[in-house]
């Protein structure tokens, strides 16, 4: 919630439309998926949300610098993406970065916090049953 917010998305009054295949308009969550994907926050391009399906590294990475609106205009690739993640200070190296492996929330919402310029890990704690209903 806390990500669409910053992007000033209201999405309690969406309606869906069903973009996702893999999540109806009657999914708990869907005005906030789809409202996220509008936002630029989640992957827009896919037909499917992947409700069950862990987060890589990469896809926490590039949701927190979205979410901060870090992301300059224009192609990127995975590469800058992450070269990004490392200037913004959101990750130390890009050497040691595993685009692949899972991400933790205990990385969702480190990436977001330092992403949200110098909120704490303690401001995002209130919103993990949220981001549970959503991810999960």
């Amino acid at each position: 919630m806390l990500a669409v917010l910053t992007k000033g998305i209201e999405y309690k009054n969406y309606t869906c439309t069903g973009r996702f295949s893999d999540i109806g308009k009657a999914y708990p969550a869907c005005a906030f998926v789809e409202s996220a994907a509008a936002a630029g926050l989640i992957n827009s391009l896919n037909d499917k949300f992947r409700p069950r399906d862990n987060l890589t590294q990469f896809e926490t990475l590039v949701f927190a610098l979205r979410a901060a609106d870090l992301i300059p205009a224009g192609a990127q690739t995975q590469a800058s993406l992450v070269q990004l993640g490392v200037d913004s200070g959101l990750i130390t190296s890009s050497a040691g970065f595993n685009v692949n492996a899972s991400a933790t929330y205990e990385d969702f919402l480190h990436y977001l916090s330092e992403a949200m310029s110098g909120k704490t890990w303690n401001d995002f704690f209130s919103i993990e049953t949220g981001i549970t209903s959503i991810f999960n």
